[in-house]
């Protein structure tokens, strides 16, 4: 009662070219209509998690259908956050909701689903766009406590679009969260969303 695909996945890290580990396996896309099975907009979400102590590594990702042996090939080089980094990458998901349950595992942190979505085109049809992110390395005050504010802006040629700002203390780090921008009023186009940190207690300030 459905098409299905099979496609295998290669993703293996280059030194200079030369492939220092691999890893392989396949993976099965379902279709349960005529409609998405043909249709060229209908995408397979899928995440690779992988724990790197190095950044002089580059990804190389090919992906082959097992039925007409068609492959594409991506490559990208890895990058690590550095020991005294304050803020990690944004990780910009399409939804973000509460979810307990089992299913799509590899997209869950706790008991929040995140949609991660690598392709940075979003509909207005989806009232707001997610972010997750990270920060570490706040100095702790003398009361035991970490302070730190956060600025958000979203801007569309340099100009202003949407600004946030808040002030926070919390008891313990990492500090692990999530936001959320409303996109439904925006006007089609490219836009840049920055995120600044600044720890209180040293005035260090980060953007990511």
């Amino acid at each position: 009662n459905a098409y299905i695909a099979t496609i295998d996945v290669s993703i293996a890290f280059l030194k200079d070219n030369e492939v220092i580990t691999k890893k392989e396996f396949s993976n099965s896309i379902g279709a349960r209509t005529d409609a998405i099975a043909i249709s060229a907009n209908h995408y397979f979400l899928d995440k690779i998690s992988v724990a790197l102590s190095r950044d002089d590594l580059v990804a190389e990702l090919t992906i082959t259908d097992r039925n007409t042996s068609k492959s594409s090939k991506q490559i990208f080089p890895l990058k690590t956050l550095s020991q005294n980094a304050l803020i990690s990458d944004l990780e910009i998901s399409q939804n973000i909701k509460s979810d307990n349950t089992k299913s799509l595992e590899k997209f869950h942190r706790g008991d929040y689903l995140f949609y991660v979505d690598p392709i940075p085109i979003f509909s207005q049809a989806q009232d707001s766009l997610f972010f997750y992110y990270e920060i570490y390395n706040l100095s702790l005050s003398a009361d035991s406590l970490y302070h730190f504010t956060e600025q958000l802006t979203l801007k569309q040629n340099d100009s202003l679009v949407v600004e946030l700002g808040n002030a926070y203390t919390i008891d313990q780090v990492p500090f692990k969260t999530f936001k959320s921008i409303p996109i439904n009023d925006l006007k089609e186009g490219f836009y840049q969303i920055d995120l600044t940190i600044n720890d209180l207690k040293t005035q260090t300030i980060k953007t990511s």
